[in-house]
């Protein structure tokens, strides 16, 4: 099991940077909140005391205060949301959201890469007949959802307000693109020509369907018809006409298209269930912070609320809770779930990601290795 742990150092740092890079994200530390200048405050009248303090739920106020006007939190999320009455809600919408926008962030990216593969094969044909229209189906559609994403994010709340509306569900906004791309709703609207720009974008990604489904059998015959002509020019009279005839049987366009139909078929539903298989980000991380959560508050909160009154006491029990919580953090979280998370992220990896770009065809992988080098793979 050490040694286990010792081959997977590098892994295990980089996964450690990156939770310290999310905790300053989310302003905490094993859902301990850091404060490192709220934007809200609470207002003086309502005695508001925090829930991790005491233990106890705080009277909470139906409003809080503005301190700056003109100021937005400059990184992470504001800690005014930590201990909020609606907290979860604000960052089960953060998180769902975020999980797309990382998730068509990185399908893209694959898609760029077998472009390359492309141009490094020679394969110019992949080039226009699947690598162009699966970026604009995707941009069209996801990286369109993305987009609504951002200026969902990016419109201030005044703005919603001033139109006398709610800010618009970007799922109901996905759904009507399909069902009424010209008739756009007003709750169902985020800015003023998206009723222009929805149905282009719709007729593009349907247009390039039949481009992935036919461009390249069809290149390719023609392709194959015009070497067939050239064919007893080279070879003369009838021996070539017949040498050209067997290789005319050897291309087989049916199995052509119907291999090229899979690969659509699969590309494309595999854009919306790539899509929504992202979402496990979401989901482990709202179940890792709900833990910590419970951890914190079940384990050393209550222990240490236990021995109010009694500083002895007090101590004692914060030695007990925190070594409670310690243990239970170790081997829950910083091992199980960083363990389940890994295993997530690995199949988003093989699955959503290298699916775009990876054929499993060419030479076998072998692990960098010294002795390898230097005694040769024969003397290992």
């Amino acid at each position: 099991m050490i040694q286990t742990t010792y081959d997977g150092r590098y892994m295990l740092l980089l996964m450690g940077l990156f939770s310290m890079y999310t905790g300053l994200l989310y302003n905490e530390c094993f859902s301990v909140a850091l404060d490192f200048g709220s934007n809200w405050k609470f207002p003086a009248s309502t005695n508001y005391i925090p829930a991790n303090l005491n233990g106890s739920t705080p009277h909470l106020p139906q409003f809080m205060v503005r301190i700056d006007e003109n100021r937005a939190y400059e990184f992470g999320v504001d800690p005014a949301w930590n201990g909020s009455p609606n907290a979860l809600s604000y960052y089960n919408s953060l998180k769902m959201k975020l999980a797309i926008v990382l998730g068509v962030a990185q399908m893209v990216v694959g898609i760029c890469l077998s472009a390359f593969n492309a141009v490094y094969f020679g394969h110019i044909v992949d080039i226009w007949a699947e690598f162009i229209p699966q970026i604009l189906f995707m941009l069209c559609l996801f990286g369109y959802l993305v987009f609504l994403i951002l200026l969902k994010w990016a419109t201030p709340v005044p703005y919603w307000a001033a139109h006398n509306m709610d800010p618009p569900f970007l799922l109901n906004v996905m759904i009507q693109m399909f069902l009424s791309p010209v008739n756009l709703q007003k709750e169902n609207t985020l800015f003023a020509q998206q009723h222009v720009l929805q149905p282009i974008l719709l007729i593009i990604a349907v247009l390039c369907v039949p481009v992935m489904l036919l461009a390249k059998p069809l290149y390719l015959r023609h392709k194959h018809q015009q070497n067939m002509q050239r064919i007893p020019t080279l070879d003369g009279g009838d021996h070539g006409h017949g040498h050209g005839h067997g290789h005319e049987e050897e291309f087989d366009f049916s199995e052509i298209f119907v291999k090229q139909a899979i690969h659509t078929i699969e590309y494309v539903l595999g854009a919306i269930s790539n899509t929504a298989s992202y979402l496990r980000l979401w989901a482990l991380s709202l179940a890792h912070s709900e833990l910590s959560i419970v951890f914190w508050e079940q384990l050393f909160m209550t222990l240490y609320a236990m021995g109010s009154g009694n500083l002895a006491a007090q101590v004692f029990l914060a030695w007990i809770g925190f070594g409670a919580w310690a243990g239970v953090t170790f081997g829950v979280l910083l091992v199980m779930e960083s363990l389940s998370a890994f295993l997530h992220a690995l199949r988003l990896h093989w699955v959503e990601f290298m699916n775009k770009f990876y054929k499993g065809d060419g030479y076998m992988f072998t692990p960098f290795a010294y002795s390898r080098i230097l005694l040769g793979p024969d003397d290992e």
